[in-house]
């Protein structure tokens, strides 16, 4: 610059220069700017030419200014006077605000989102002028993509100068899932995400089961069948071993749907695709150059290199070919790789496809354009939208350099961690000093609250000390307008779901543990038994109460048929139990968070459990029968028989000649009471069949105990909850019987519905169906008594 200055005809210019500081009796002021003021830059670099900010003229052929932005370019200079001058705010009336403030507004949004919708609604507002230059300034590149995004609502394609990278757009991201899926050997959730990909067609499946089925159905069925619920084992072999597992307790239990021969031949299929590269991306180390064939075949091969419309989508394009020249040049420096695993090879892929922009050669609007802070500064625009101003993002965070002090940065003479934010200051000034400007930020980011920029303080806190009233600054219709956008004219609220099926097609038969559903929410049964309704498990299940009731109940079955009479010592009795759970264990899942939960309370389990069954054993009781089946008809007052179901867990024969119906839990609440009142009616229910002779070849069958066994291993380890009085339970099971035939016998009128929810205060611990009850919306304490009344 200094050699530039030297020469006959020599200029140095200075953008956005504050030409207040010009001003001999501004010498103060300018001594007194540091880092993170605007002009900061200027002073360091004026300093070391050695030349005073008098010298600074302006450009000769420039518009004269208007009042308007000389009163705006006053008060850019006032509200960012340096800390040490700010008392200059109190008293003074020199400042015109009137016109330094005409053509600014503030936006505090709620949301990213919304602050997002806001920028859109502007810019598209500006199109209505048709010679209107549009230009939206922010760091922030996730508020430009939203805005992006946003804009395709009215077909307005926006130039963003900083471009897409190659690994977020459609094309980058399916080669990055065929990478990352690889390294992760076949889980559900990877799996899914790739096949479900737009450009993932399956290569050229063919069903040889149903020629007819389509790859979007067979995936539908491999979801479905297989990859739902706790994680199968790594790569091919852990799906076909589900199918399998999947196939044999279709065959052993009712309620499992069998899987579809559609979805093993699917299996093969993409086995054939996926195998040559998954052996790579699993095994050891690779040259780079065989592991991106093998990645880039697999890519071409599940896209059969074809849309559906039957035309290219790999490598067409103007994204297609930033791609294929992407991975071209990589493969003449591929030699230069050490050998690589596949996680490697695919953080490095991700890494380097950062790198490549795309930018649309043409189709985007001339009239809006998305900027940075750098673009901004030589470009022009008659309204701009300054947006993203929360401390952290403009301005960004002051960066710790973890290698050297800031007096060891000042004396190699490199610049401080506050200059980006002297630059991003000097970005802000710019743009606030434009004809028609707009000032957005979000009042939370990620559920998060966030901090306004330190401007906006600035300029509030200023305007305030001059006791001038900054409410014209919100009060823009824009914010109103997006609120307004997506809002329908008329809300209906939706009423509580009253279905009332026809009696053919109400259920003539059910299992104990729907009753008590059916008491407290009968849609459950309208959803689930009528309509066949059933909840979709998660892909890659964690560990959960289903799971561990589960475990638990194959674990004391099968221990107790091991040992149907009298036990052995406790400690042999424990060792063995804790064997059978872990076998069990291994049997369900190869989860290790898992076996972790079940090992820290087994041994405590196993103790209490082994201890409670010695000693009730010794008082008489004789184990009698596992798991069993049963079921009785009702008949007496119905117009059609009705089947009550049972799978009660164990049958034990009492010293006195009756039996105890046992329930094992591994959580939840129980108690006596609850049982007596009918709140709990599974056991007496129980006990209702097994009275009626409903459980089998059991002989004089009398119920003198039911109760609940609950083992959690927990820090309360375990707890018995039951009801031993012979005449209790008589009057339980007249109860009980007298009950269950009411609540049929009122659901055999067509005009009964099933209620959702009829009582709030008393609602299923689970429930699958709660977003088609719609529950939010109509839940009120008015509604809520309205209908028990009605109930």
């Amino acid at each position: 610059i200094k050699t530039a200055l030297s020469l006959p005809r020599g200029s140095l210019i200075l953008p956005a220069f504050d030409m207040a500081f010009a001003d001999e009796k501004s010498d103060e002021l300018w001594q007194d700017i540091e880092e993170g003021h605007p002009q900061a830059t200027f002073k360091k670099l004026l300093g070391e030419l050695e030349a005073h900010p008098s010298s600074v003229q302006i450009w000769p052929h420039l518009n004269a200014t208007t009042p308007e932005q000389k009163a705006r370019e006053d008060l850019a200079h006032l509200f960012m006077l340096p800390a040490a001058h700010t008392a200059r705010w109190n008293g003074l009336d020199e400042l015109n605000t009137q016109p330094a403030l005409k053509g600014v507004k503030r936006y505090d949004c709620a949301t990213a989102q919304e602050e997002a919708m806001l920028i859109a609604v502007l810019m598209r507002e500006a199109l209505e002028d048709t010679d209107k230059v549009t230009a939206l300034i922010t760091p922030d590149r996730n508020l430009a993509i939203r805005v992006r995004s946003l804009c395709k609502r009215w077909d307005i394609a926006l130039d963003d100068s900083a471009g897409q990278a190659l690994s977020e757009t459609a094309l980058g991201s399916y080669l990055r899932l065929c990478a990352q899926y690889l390294t992760k050997n076949l889980k559900p959730a990877a799996f899914l995400a790739l096949l479900k990909h737009d450009f993932a067609h399956g290569g050229k499946f063919a069903c040889r089961s149903k020629p007819q089925t389509s790859y979007d159905q067979a995936l539908h069925l491999l979801e479905k069948d297989i990859l739902r619920g706790p994680p199968p084992a790594g790569g091919f072999e852990g799906l076909y071993a589900r199918f399998h597992d999947k196939t044999k307790q279709a065959s052993e239990r009712k309620h499992v749907s069998k899987p579809s021969d559609t979805t093993l031949d699917f299996l093969k299929h993409l086995e054939e695709i996926f195998s040559p590269a998954l052996e790579l991306f699993t095994s050891g180390t690779h040259p780079f150059e065989v592991l991106m064939k093998a990645h880039l075949t697999l890519a071409e091969a599940l896209a059969t290199n074809t849309n559906r419309n039957g035309e290219d989508v790999l490598w067409s394009g103007e994204t297609g070919n930033k791609a294929a020249g992407f991975f071209a040049g990589l493969r003449e420096y591929s030699e230069y790789f050490p050998p690589l695993n596949g996680e490697d090879y695919c953080s490095i892929c991700e890494e380097l496809m950062s790198a490549i922009t795309i930018r649309p050669k043409y189709g985007t609007h001339p009239r809006l354009m998305i900027l940075g802070q750098l673009e901004a500064r030589l470009l022009q625009a008659d309204r701009i939208i300054l947006a993203g101003l929360n401390e952290g993002t403009w301005p960004p965070d002051a960066r710790h350099d973890p290698w050297m002090s800031r007096p060891m940065r000042e004396k190699f003479g490199l610049p401080l961690p506050e200059r980006a934010i002297t630059l991003a200051a000097h970005d802000f000034v710019q743009g606030f000093c434009g004809k028609e400007v707009f000032l957005t930020r979000a009042q939370r980011l990620d559920g998060t609250p966030s901090v306004p920029a330190r401007w906006l303080e600035r300029l509030e806190t200023c305007l305030n000390s001059l006791e001038i009233d900054t409410s014209h600054l919100y009060d823009g219709p824009h914010l109103t307008y997006v609120r307004q956008m997506d809002l329908p004219h008329d809300v209906t609220p939706a009423p509580r779901p009253k279905p009332t099926p026809p009696l053919s097609s109400r259920p003539q038969k059910l299992s104990v543990t729907w009753i008590e559903k059916w008491m407290k929410d009968p849609y459950t049964i309208y959803a689930g038994k009528i309509l066949n309704l059933r909840a979709l498990d998660p892909l890659e299940q964690n560990m959960d109460a289903a799971q561990n009731g589960i475990i638990l109940h194959e674990t004391l079955e099968k221990f107790n048929t091991h040992y149907p009479g009298k036990l052995p010592d406790t400690k042999q009795s424990v060792d063995e139990f804790i064997t059978i759970a872990k076998e069990t264990i291994e049997d369900h899942s190869n989860d290790l968070a898992q076996w972790y939960f079940w090992q820290s309370r087994l041994v405590r389990l196993a103790e209490f459990y082994i201890e409670h069954e010695i000693n009730w054993r010794e008082e008489g009781a004789q184990f009698n029968a596992g798991e069993i089946e049963g079921e009785i008809t009702l008949a007496d007052g119905l117009q059609n028989p009705f089947t009550l179901t049972a799978r009660i867990d164990r049958i034990d024969r009492l010293h006195n000649n009756h039996y105890a119906l046992i329930d094992y839990k591994s959580g939840g609440v129980y108690s006596k009471s609850k049982m007596i009142s009918g709140e709990l009616p599974q056991l007496p229910l129980e006990a209702l069949i097994l009275e009626h002779s409903g459980f089998g070849n059991i002989k004089d069958p009398k119920s003198g105990y039911i109760g609940y066994w609950k083992l959690t291993g927990a820090k309360k380890t375990g707890e018995i909850i039951a009801i031993d009085d012979p005449d209790q339970m008589d009057e339980i099971i007249a109860r009980t019987k007298s009950g269950i035939q009411n609540l049929v016998q009122v659901f055999e009128d067509e005009k009964t519905p099933y209620l959702a929810l009829p009582d709030l205060d008393n609602v299923p611990r689970f429930n699958d169906f709660e977003h088609l009850e719609r529950v939010k919306e109509w839940a009120t304490l008015g509604d809520n008594d309205s209908e028990q009344e009605a109930a």
